[in-house]
Formats: C-alpha cells, structure tokens, sequence
C-alpha cells in the first residue's frame, strides 16, 4: 500500500486503485458528482469507480505531480510543453463551467439569488453542484470587477500536486473543494505555487513560470494584471501561513 500526501485526507494506492477517505458521505458524494460530471465532459480526471461510505475509489492516474516534475529539471522543450498543456487542461475545465456564470453583481449571494439563477437550470429541486460551493475573495473585491466580470465555478484549490502529467497529459486531481471566481485567480495562485516550490534549478524555475503565465493568459484570454494581483497576492498568504 502506497500513501499520498494529503493534509485533509487519508489517500493511499490499494490493488492498483486510489481510496480516498474523506470527512463524511455527503462529501465523497459530492466530489464524485464532481468528478462524473468532468469526466462525461471529457476533462482529464480520475474515474470513480466505486463510493463506499466517505471513501471514494478512483482510477489511479499514474505519472509525475507538477513540483515533482520540475524536480526533474525539464528541458526548455518540456517545460514550454508542460505549461502549454495546463493551459489546455483548463481551457477544457472552463469550458464546462464557463456555461454557468453568475454576474458579480451577485457576490453576496444570497439565497434568493442563488434560487434565480437556479430557476434558469434544467432541474430545480436541488440546487446544481456548482451552486453548492463558496464565493472566492474576488468577489469581494470591487477594484478587480468590471462590468463585464463573470463568476463560474473555478478550480479553487490549484495546488500543483492536484495535477499529474502523465504520457504527455495534465489530469486534475482532488476536487473536494470548488468555489465561485474568477478564472484569473486560479492562474495567479498557480503561478505563485510553481514559483516556491523548492527546485534545485531557480533560472529553470523562473522561465516555466513565465511560459506558463504567457500560456495561461493567452490560451484563457485573461486579463494580465488581475493575474498579476492573485500572484501577488498568494505569495503573500503563503508568507503568513508559513511564517516566513
């Protein structure tokens, strides 16, 4: 038996499978609705192929998480690669959540604003999975809005370990926490994740944050300096969290 890094969870490698236990049922249902709806989607995830009770049994998915392969030291050829192909496993992650956005007029979200933009769903008695998560800090920033500004469901938690390359493919991994955003700050804290790590290799570390940023911005067509504003801020959250 293999044991995974997780901080929230018991994850191990059993018979060729991931189990995944997590706080309760209610949420190993709702990540492997999660993760049912990606995959029927054609977003590299897992496949869930049993829940028992709050754990959840899943494909195992093997292949190298983000900081473990930069510790390889890629060439500048597999880096430019690497990041293009992120780029691409969130261009397919937001072209399933793109289709339900939310205007940032509704960063309160109140129940009641929660129950109209549900009443445009297919099903209203019982409110999609995406509306079942949390408002990110963008919606409580006003300097970062326009307009045009549009909630969706984002990948929240883009810790590079939640990502595994594989034969040349990105899969996400670990959805048991989701949230409202902006797809701006899913960019931002991945950049600031890829920038700690600690490599042996700093020039290397620092040109695949650039092709990445630059892969990011333009496949995503994001706004460069609110992608700017969640790097910087990530940065210094982590300083906090880690007493640096």
């Amino acid at each position: 038996m293999t044991r995974f890094k997780s901080k929230r969870n018991s994850v191990y490698l059993s018979d060729g499978t991931v189990k995944k236990t997590v706080s309760d049922a209610a949420a190993a249902n709702l990540e492997a609705e999660y993760l049912c709806k990606l995959k029927a989607d054609n977003v590299a995830v897992p496949e869930v192929l049993d829940v028992v009770e709050n754990t959840l049994c899943l494909q195992y998915i093997p292949g190298d998480t983000l900081p473990d392969f930069l510790a390889k030291n890629p060439s500048e050829a597999e880096l430019t690669a690497a990041a293009e192909g992120l780029a691409a496993w969130f261009a397919d992650f937001y072209q399933i959540t793109n289709n339900d956005v939310i205007s940032t007029k509704a960063s309160n979200a109140s129940e009641a604003e929660k129950s109209q933009h549900l009443s445009h769903s297919p099903s209203a008695s019982q409110p999609p999975l995406y509306l079942r998560g949390e408002f990110s800090a963008f919606t409580h920033n006003p300097t970062l809005q326009t307009p045009n500004s549009k909630l969706i469901p984002i990948r929240g938690d883009v810790n590079g370990r939640n990502f595994i390359i594989y034969d040349g493919k990105w899969y996400g991994v670990d959805f048991e926490k989701y949230c409202f955003g902006a797809k701006e700050e899913d960019a931002g804290r991945l950049l600031a994740f890829a920038n700690t790590y600690s490599l042996s290799d700093r020039k290397m570390q620092e040109y695949f944050v650039s092709v990445l940023k630059k892969s990011l911005i333009d496949n995503l067509r994001l706004e460069s300096a609110r992608v700017e504003y969640f790097f910087e801020n990530e940065l210094e959250a982590m300083r906090l969290r880690r007493n640096l």
